[in-house]
């Protein structure tokens, strides 16, 4: 799993600072999470639900995670979404994006946390 890691590339930013052993840790925090997204948009760490609800009743364990230069999760409202921005962010206008718009516009990467299994009684 760790070489998958070390192929992937940021598609905006600066590459030659990439550490995959670094972006492989940040992956492993997102462990202990079930049915969620993980979604790499430019510099921006967005979680989104794989089944209804997941998010929700993952929260605190969300509100727990930290990654070193950036701060911590923060909820987009009108996104529905958990986002991790960097240390240094100020946003620089009032204009409200759909993530989707976003992912188009600067790339994203996806990642999926394991899924709950359960028995239909």
């Amino acid at each position: 799993m760790f070489q998958e890691f070390k192929n992937f590339k940021p598609s905006t930013g600066e590459t030659e600072d990439f550490n995959a052993e670094k972006f492989y840790n940040i992956i492993k925090m997102f462990e202990a999470l079930e049915d969620i997204n993980i979604s790499f948009v430019g510099s921006f760490i967005w979680l989104t639900d794989l089944t209804p609800g997941a998010m929700y009743s993952q929260k605190d364990l969300i509100k727990g995670i930290t990654i070193e230069n950036y701060n911590s999760p923060r909820w987009a409202r009108l996104k529905k979404s958990w986002y991790f921005s960097p240390a240094d962010y100020v946003k620089k206008n009032g204009k409200q994006r759909d993530l989707e718009d976003i992912k188009s516009y600067y790339g994203s990467k996806d990642f999926q946390t394991k899924g709950s299994f359960k028995l239909a009684m």
